[in-house]
């Protein structure tokens, strides 16, 4: 039996700290939260990213933090 993996937000944090340090600059990388499983995606400089409320998002936010 598996269980699902928590994420949270050290995690996340500590992720985008470390493509910092590693030379990602700053508005470079979107991250994404799914599946358990955190993604550093990589932006076009200047593009612009979607809100959580236009992408629906915070819904599924809701959905998840319900689910911990």
């Amino acid at each position: 039996m598996t269980t699902k993996a928590t994420v949270r937000q050290s995690d996340v944090s500590r992720i985008v700290a470390g493509a910092i340090k590693g030379g990602l600059p700053v508005g470079s990388f979107s991250v994404e939260i799914g599946d358990g499983f955190i993604r550093l995606l990589p932006i076009a400089p200047g593009a612009p990213v979607t809100s959580p409320a236009e992408d629906g998002w915070d819904e599924a936010l809701s959905k998840w933090r319900r689910s911990v």
